[in-house]
């Protein structure tokens, strides 16, 4: 017989002076900001797609033609509007479908899920970080470092390859032939192998590389560490590529040279981890309130 899936408790009712955090419920990220804006009188509610999809309402539809902003817009754009209802700040790290053997019921749900939330966090007039763009959740960003420096308009590095199986080295113009499992996200230099069993993606770099990373949030950034290379300016290059980017926040990953001379990009992560946010949360944390609400409260 036949059981029909327990219904899904109703998602809270929020108001612009609460946030949505739209993630796994098990994020520490989450679990984080929940409790910060807690300590500054502010509530936080972790939902994951399909519930925070299932908060909005989307609605487009067109001005009267006598409406006096339609004759004073003057084109047509301007005769579209679209609201989202309600108006809440949303923060994003929105999770791929957890059981990756789902039913195609399970998967097509879910999809339905991200777009209609998607279309909510890219309309809101309310604050998101980081708002969807027409690309993705994750601005500009892509999987190909190369693509993703061309799309910052960051100087080239050196040839990038995606193989299915183990790749042997390009050319070289490095050090050292560094291979990514894209699964699993590890990495290591051949001839060694990462852990995983690809497919992978290799690119030449130092044999031993010194990065900086960079917290940004809107117009403000933090480095993580605090070498003396502020010579490089890493936290306005950082903030001007995750703005060509389309991100509000961002961790950028930078490559210093040995003597100090030159930076270069690494990689653009649109979801930080806890313990990035966690090293610039003095600055960070303000800025955040700041920029979701105001000088509200």
């Amino acid at each position: 017989m036949r059981t029909e899936p327990a219904a899904r408790p109703a998602a809270p009712a929020l108001t612009a002076d609460d946030l949505l955090i739209v993630a796994d419920p098990e994020d520490p990220v989450a679990a984080e900001l929940t409790a910060y804006l807690a300590e500054h009188g502010r509530r936080a509610v972790t939902l994951d797609p399909f519930d925070a999809a299932q908060l909005f309402t989307v609605e487009v539809h067109s001005r009267p033609a006598g409406d006096p902003a339609r004759l004073a817009d003057g084109d047509a754009g301007a005769q579209v509007v679209v609201s989202v209802v309600p108006t809440v700040p949303m923060f994003l790290r929105v999770p791929d479908l957890a059981d990756a053997a789902a039913s195609f019921d399970a998967r097509f749900q879910y999809q339905e899920c991200v777009a209609q939330l998607w279309a909510a966090a890219a309309l809101t007039d309310a604050a998101v970080v980081n708002r969807p763009t027409s690309r993705a959740f994750g601005g500009a960003v892509s999987d190909s470092a190369a693509l993703t420096e061309r799309r910052a308009e960051e100087p080239a590095g050196s040839v990038e390859v995606f193989a299915a199986t183990f790749p042997d080295p390009a050319e070289q113009v490095d050090e050292g032939w560094w291979v990514r499992d894209a699964v699993t996200g590890h990495t290591a230099v051949w001839p060694r192998r990462p852990d995983g069993d690809g497919p992978y993606r290799a690119r030449w770099s130092a044999a031993d590389p010194a990065f900086e990373i960079v917290v940004v949030l809107g117009a403000d950034a933090w480095r993580c560490t605090t070498a003396e290379i502020d010579h490089l300016e890493l936290t306005t290059r950082s903030v001007t590529l995750a703005g060509r980017l389309g991100l509000t926040l961002a961790a950028v990953v930078w490559r210093v040279d040995a003597d100090g001379g030159r930076a270069r990009l690494v990689e653009v992560d649109p979801f930080p981890g806890v313990e990035l946010l966690r090293m610039t949360w003095l600055g960070l944390g303000p800025r955040l309130l700041t920029l979701l609400f105001g000088d509200r409260k």
